[in-house]
């Protein structure tokens, strides 16, 4: 063999190396849940309750426990922001579909404001499959008007895969219209996104509303929130504060939880529309990659509005990476990345 060829072996080996190691994934379906378990340890469920005005996966963990997820409303814990009563878990939506707000839409909003916010029910359970290294949900879902009109058929792939130290969701969203129209306009608030507690917060010189450790919400001052230890890098190696509003393939988001450091990587697909995207990641825990948002993060950018006629479809595809340990670094990021839009 010449030479000249190990290095692109060596290149090859660790492209795959981070799915070589593979653990099980196990799903357990009761209710209006199903639990994911990577081994013997639950990472998330799939959770549709009446009370949520979206499916949503929930709470969200390391493979060794360590809970990624903020806990309000769910939840509440010492230490949860509580504003923004709608950012629960991962979830996918948009805030401007036929004038409908489905981003901020929960129990919170008072009854005469109800007529402005979409809801979007789960359905069905399609199918659930467990094999080898991977176990896969198949799921229909309705994006529905006040009125209960059904706007969008949402058909979605959750596929989940893990090794030792970190856990994947690809999630494979295709929307077909079923109203005549549906347009979706620009909008800051979209699209496939998380909430974080605290410590994977942004360090920042404003007063929180926080839950305290009595357990009643307080306005605790700067001093209080030393706890906060988040650090973005977008593909573009933007950091923290600057990944804000601008466009990349990919965003890292790491943090200290528990004395461990914990990564959730979000990726979006060339296939999508408006590939890269423009990111929703802001200092406080919410974390986000919208392709239905530009002119809202960039004056200079061209206004997006996007229509479907009955029965036309439009699909995402978004990869979600949990991981603990030393934060991956860009390139081996990149390495990630070429497994997704070239599996």
């Amino acid at each position: 063999m010449k030479p000249a060829i190990f290095p692109f072996l060596i290149l090859h080996f660790l492209m795959y190396l981070p799915l070589s190691a593979q653990t099980p994934v196990h799903l357990h379906h009761t209710g209006k849940e199903v639990e994911i378990r990577v081994g013997e340890q639950m990472v998330t469920r799939l959770i549709f309750p009446d009370s949520l005005k979206k499916p949503v996966l929930y709470p969200v963990k390391t493979t060794s426990g360590i809970e990624l997820t903020r806990g309000f409303p769910m939840e509440p814990r010492t230490g949860d922001r509580v504003d923004h009563p709608h950012h629960v878990g991962i979830w996918f939506n948009h805030g401007d579909v036929n004038g409908l707000d489905f981003w901020n839409n929960s129990d919170a909003i008072p009854e005469d404001k109800r007529n402005q916010y979409g809801t979007i029910v789960l359905r069905d359970i399609i199918s659930m499959k467990e094999k080898k290294g991977q176990a896969v949900i198949r799921t229909r879902s309705e994006w529905l008007a006040p009125d209960d009109k059904v706007l969008l058929e949402e058909n979605t792939t959750y596929t989940f895969s893990a090794g030792k130290d970190f856990w994947i969701v690809d999630r494979k969203t295709r929307l077909t219209a079923k109203a005549d129209s549906v347009t979706f306009t620009d909008s800051k608030e979209g699209m496939y996104g998380i909430r974080l507690r605290q410590e994977m917060e942004l360090s920042n010189t404003k007063p929180a509303r926080r839950i305290g450790s009595n357990g009643r919400v307080t306005d605790q001052p700067v001093t209080q929130n030393l706890t906060t230890s988040g650090s973005y890098l977008t593909s573009e190696n933007l950091t923290d504060q600057d990944a804000w509003g601008k466009t990349a393939r990919w965003i890292r988001l790491s943090g200290n939880v528990e004395g461990k450091t914990t990564s959730v990587i979000i990726m979006d697909h060339p296939s999508n529309l408006h590939f890269p995207a423009y990111w929703h990641a802001r200092d406080y825990g919410l974390f986000a990659v919208n392709n239905m948002g530009s002119h809202s993060y960039d004056k200079k950018a061209a206004r997006i509005e996007y229509q479907l006629i009955k029965k036309q479809s439009l699909t995402f595809n978004h990869r979600l990476i949990v991981q603990e340990g030393f934060p991956p670094r860009p390139a081996e990021i990149e390495d990630w990345y070429k497994l997704f839009i070239q599996p």
